[in-house]
């Protein structure tokens, strides 16, 4: 879901926006014809039911800035995933490895873009 803002202001047009996003809990695909098998010997921190589990998380990101003489220089600053949210993409195993990619941490910068004529 995004929102967006703009107003006239002289020869500028200030705006500003943010973006919620959200993904529900899912369960990954361990596929092939491989399995999760538990020795005695089996050690984790993760309970093995959750093992395969991508926890639902919500991102907030946002964006401030202003358009110069009819659009041809804008200048935007902008921060995503604000809350600095740690949150998993993804999870996959490999014989007898399982990894889970993280998602991007907080960033913030600047954006400056301007057209030719």
């Amino acid at each position: 879901m995004a929102a967006d803002y703009k107003w006239q202001m002289g020869n500028a047009e200030p705006f500003v926006g943010i973006v919620f996003s959200t993904r529900s809990k899912a369960n990954a695909n361990i596929g092939g014809a491989r399995g999760l098998v538990i020795t005695p010997d089996f050690a984790s921190s993760v309970a093995p039911q959750d093992t395969y589990t991508i926890p639902g998380y919500s991102l907030v990101d946002v964006r401030a800035g202003a358009s110069f003489n009819d659009g041809r220089y804008r200048v935007t600053l902008f921060g995503k995933n604000v809350f600095n949210k740690y949150y998993v993409t993804s999870i996959f195993t490999d014989y007898d490895t399982i990894a889970r990619f993280a998602g991007q941490p907080a960033t913030y910068g600047v954006t400056v873009a301007f057209k030719f004529n």
